[in-house]
C-alpha cells in the first residue's frame, strides 16, 4: 500500500501532463515560427526573380518599339529623299548619316528614338545593374536550381553587357545629337549583345523553385 495519499499523485500526474502540453506546445511554436520564417524567405528570393523578369521584359519591351520606330523613319527617309544606304552601314549610322537633312517630321521621330535610349532603356537598364550587384543568391549559386553554372554564366554576361551598354549610351548620346541608337552587337560590333537564352532560363528556375518550395 501506497504511503502517498492519491490526491498527491493525481496533482503529480497532472504536473507532469502539463509540462509535457506546455513542452509539445513551444516546440509547435517554435517549429511553425521557424517554417514561416523560411516560407517568408523563399518568396522574397522567388520575388526578387520575379522582378529581374519584369525589368528584363520592360526593357525588352522598349527596345522592340524602338526598333520599330527606326525602320518607320527609314522608309520615311527613303521616301521623301530617294535615299539608299549601304547594307553595311549600322542602322544608327543610317539615320546619324541623313540627320542633317532630316525634314522637321522626321527629326521629331528622330528624337522620339533618341529619348527612348537615354530616358527609357538607360533608367530600366540601370535598374537591372542594381539588382545583378545587390543580387545574393542566384549570381553566386547560393541558391541551387538546375543548371544553376548556366544561370550564373548567363547572369555574369548581362552583368558585362549592362555595363558597356551604359559606358556607349553616356558617350555616344552626349558626342553628337545625330546619334540614337545604343547598339553593342550590330556591324560594328561594339561590345557583348544580350545573352541569349536568359528569358528561358530565369521563366524556368521561377517554375522550379515554386514547384519545389510550394510558392505561389
Amino acid at each position: 500500500m501506497s504511503l502517498i495519499p492519491e490526491t498527491v499523485w493525481e496533482g503529480l500526474a497532472e504536473g507532469i501532463l502539463a509540462a509535457i502540453a506546455g513542452a509539445t506546445g513551444y516546440f509547435f511554436k517554435s517549429w511553425r515560427d521557424d517554417r514561416q520564417k523560411i516560407l517568408g524567405e523563399r518568396q522574397t528570393i522567388l520575388a526578387s526573380l520575379r522582378r529581374l523578369g519584369k525589368l528584363l521584359e520592360t526593357s525588352r519591351g522598349i527596345a522592340v518599339l524602338q526598333r520599330e520606330k527606326a525602320d518607320e523613319l527609314i522608309a520615311l527617309l527613303k521616301k521623301s529623299q530617294g535615299v539608299t544606304f549601304a547594307n553595311d552601314d549600322t542602322l544608327d549610322s543610317k539615320l546619324a548619316e541623313k540627320f542633317p537633312v532630316m525634314a522637321p517630321e522626321e527629326k521629331e521621330l528622330h528624337g522620339l528614338i533618341r529619348a527612348y535610349s537615354g530616358s527609357a532603356l538607360r533608367p530600366i537598364n540601370d535598374e537591372i545593374l542594381r539588382w545583378l550587384e545587390e543580387d545574393a543568391y542566384f549570381s553566386t549559386g547560393r541558391v541551387s536550381v538546375a543548371n544553376s553554372a548556366s544561370l550564373i554564366d548567363l547572369l555574369a554576361m548581362l552583368h558585362v553587357h549592362l555595363v558597356l551598354w551604359r559606358a556607349k549610351c553616356l558617350y555616344w548620346l552626349d558626342s553628337s545629337e545625330a546619334h540614337a541608337l545604343v547598339y553593342l552587337a550590330d556591324e560594328k560590333k561594339h561590345g557583348l549583345g544580350f545573352p541569349k537564352g536568359l528569358d528561358l532560363r530565369i521563366h524556368e528556375t521561377i517554375t522550379e523553385l515554386s514547384t519545389r518550395w510550394g510558392c505561389i
